[in-house]
């Protein structure tokens, strides 16, 4: 990422800055020492000192903010990574269970119940609550979009599946299975488990053009297809 590279160049001319800085630094002492009878000489010591002194702490604070910057880039770099790695294993979760019947019951004396998964927004939620992104960059913003609308179908679905399982759970009576059955009937449509299938399309979208890498270091071998 970016800001790896951003990182090491400013720890580079930093640690430049803090070498030249002790160069002279020592330059100016030396010459201090050596030439103190002579105030010409005391004077060009201390200016030198005092120079390489500066360069000194400019350099420990580009050092500083470069490794901050470095930081800052790793942090996002875990995040994409987590993000990836959740959308894939959710989205094989998701094509499993839109091949399959979502819910179902053999007849009312004996149950065959499917508990219906919850669809997984731990790292999309990290992405969001991390506060790491910079609304300023398009690329940030776009993520951060991503994520967001993600969660928020996310949770729809979720929402839709629990309600399932607990009527087809607590169901006891007729009326109640019956219920239960009319429900569980809408999410076999095509058009709901076509829904369910293209949940995270705007973030794979997203990692697929712009962090390639993430989807290379997939666990399991889990890759979108192209």
């Amino acid at each position: 990422m970016e800001y790896v590279w951003q990182g090491r160049i400013w720890v580079f001319v930093g640690i430049v800055s803090f070498a030249i800085g002790g160069c002279i630094a020592t330059y100016g002492w030396n010459e201090w020492s050596l030439q103190s009878n002579k105030r010409k000489f005391i004077r060009k010591g201390v200016w030198d000192i005092i120079r390489g002194s500066v360069l000194v702490a400019l350099g420990g604070l580009l050092t500083t903010h470069g490794w901050n910057v470095i930081s800052l880039g790793e942090q996002k770099r875990n995040l994409i990574r987590a993000v990836s790695q959740e959308v894939m294993l959710s989205c094989v979760e998701l094509d499993d269970l839109a091949e399959s019947p979502l819910a179902y019951r053999i007849d009312s004396n004996g149950t065959k119940l499917k508990i219906l998964p919850v669809v997984k927004t731990g790292a999309l939620n990290a992405v969001v609550s991390s506060g790491l992104w910079n609304l300023e960059d398009e690329k940030d913003e776009e993520f951060l979009v991503a994520c967001l609308n993600c969660i928020g179908r996310a949770e729809k679905a979720n929402y839709v599946l629990n309600s399932v399982t607990v009527k087809l759970v607590t169901a006891v009576t007729e009326e109640e299975i019956a219920a239960a059955r009319v429900l569980s009937n809408r999410l076999e449509s095509p058009e709901y488990k076509g829904q369910l299938k293209h949940l995270f399309d705007e973030v794979i979208a997203f990692l697929t053009e712009n962090h390639e890498w993430a989807l290379e270091e997939l666990l399991l071998g889990l890759r979108p297809d192209k």
